[in-house]
């Protein structure tokens, strides 16, 4: 039997991070405590099939996940609400609030799986292998993944007079 203490400090920042890249910033901090309650009422029957790490992505995944779908519902309810998180607004961080804002914002332009694929690739640097192996799809799907995130974020930098 694991250590749940041990799960918990080997991976909370892995999760923070792929949820960061996958959900607005007000919902992290709870999609963090939603997938360790996944992880911990679930770690005695983790089976070993996956590493422990392969496993905890699929967590952190499928609540981003879970918790984009219940988010969209909530708009459609009630029209004009916003989960946007204006982050911290001291005059030291206004920049890295920019820079992060308008990550944020590029990164919802992609579908959830082309999300996915970039913030294993890119925020967590998996290899591609690892990916498909975490996503439980072909490697050539994550390269395609990954060449259309790139062309619609290109392209959305463009039109926001971003691009390089």
């Amino acid at each position: 039997m694991m250590d749940f203490a041990l799960v918990y400090r080997d991976y909370a920042g892995l999760v923070r991070r792929v949820l960061s890249g996958l959900l607005p910033a007000s919902e992290v901090d709870d999609g963090v405590q939603e997938v360790f309650l996944k992880v911990h009422r679930h770690l005695d029957g983790f089976r070993g099939d996956s590493s422990l790490k392969s496993w905890v992505y699929r967590i952190s995944l499928n609540t981003a996940q879970d918790m984009q779908r219940a988010q969209s519902w909530r708009r459609f309810l009630k029209p004009g609400a916003t989960a946007h998180d204006s982050g911290d607004a001291r005059p030291n961080a206004e920049v890295r609030l920019g820079e992060y804002q308008m990550l944020q914002e590029g990164l919802q332009k992609l579908t959830f799986k082309e999300r996915s694929a970039v913030v294993l690739f890119y925020w967590e640097e998996e290899s591609l292998e690892d990916i498909a192996r975490h996503l439980q799809i072909p490697e050539g799907t994550v390269k395609s993944r990954l060449s259309t995130a790139r062309k619609k974020l290109q392209s959305w930098l463009e039109r926001e007079g971003e691009a390089p």
